[in-house]
This record gives structure tokens, C-alpha cells and sequence, in this order.
């Protein structure tokens, strides 16, 4: 079986080079995808020292779902605006790594937890 080799588009590389077509995805969105899951990390490290206790606060997804938008998959983007809100980062800042995230205020409660005194 040979492999097939296609040019990049010029809007990734600025010489051309070939990429593998037999990858599932080519080397510029691969290394978008984890700058983005260590923007969540970094983000979520503000606010829970846990990927659960994020999960937990998020409500739409596990434990283990969570745990893969921090390493491996990128985030739904319909869960960003609830993110943003938990974590207090900047949307853009999340989306696209150009702006610097803003100091965090407390962490936002669970439901049933009470302010420490």
C-alpha cells in the first residue's frame, strides 16, 4: 500500500512540505488542538485542583470526558461560554491563546457548598 502525499495550503506552512494523508488530521490543526487543551488545563488549574470537581461544575460531561479536553480532545465549543464563566478566563483568550487570562476571583461554589468563613 503506497501513501498518498499532498502539499500544505500556504496558510499553515511557509515552505511547502507534504503531509501524510493516512493521519487523521494535518500538523497544523493537530498542534491547535493541544494548545487548546492546555489552555483548558491551565485554565481549570486556576480555579479546581481536579479535572472531576471542573467536570462536576460543567454538568455536561464525566469525569473521564472532562480528563480528554485537558489532554487530548478539544472542547466542545458549545461548552466554552459555561467554561469561561466557571474558570473566569477570557473566551478569546481560551479560543484562540492572544490575550492574557484575568486574575481569578474565588472559585464559583458547587451546588450545596456553602462560602468558607
Amino acid at each position: 500500500m503506497s501513501v498518498r502525499m499532498i502539499p500544505l495550503p500556504v496558510a499553515i506552512e511557509s515552505s511547502p512540505k507534504l503531509w501524510d494523508v493516512s493521519k487523521r488530521e494535518p500538523p497544523a490543526a493537530t498542534a491547535y488542538n493541544d494548545a487548546l487543551c492546555a489552555r483548558v488545563k491551565k485554565a481549570r488549574k486556576r480555579v479546581f485542583s481536579g479535572a472531576p470537581k471542573m467536570a462536576e461544575a460543567l454538568g455536561y460531561c464525566g469525569r473521564s470526558a472532562y480528563e480528554g479536553y485537558e489532554s487530548r480532545t478539544p472542547m466542545p465549543s458549545w461548552m466554552f461560554e459555561r467554561f469561561c464563566n466557571i474558570t473566569g478566563v477570557d473566551r478569546h483568550w481560551l479560543v484562540f491563546g492572544y490575550t492574557q487570562p484575568p486574575t481569578t476571583p474565588e472559585p464559583p461554589l458547587l451546588p450545596g457548598e456553602k462560602p468558607e468563613s
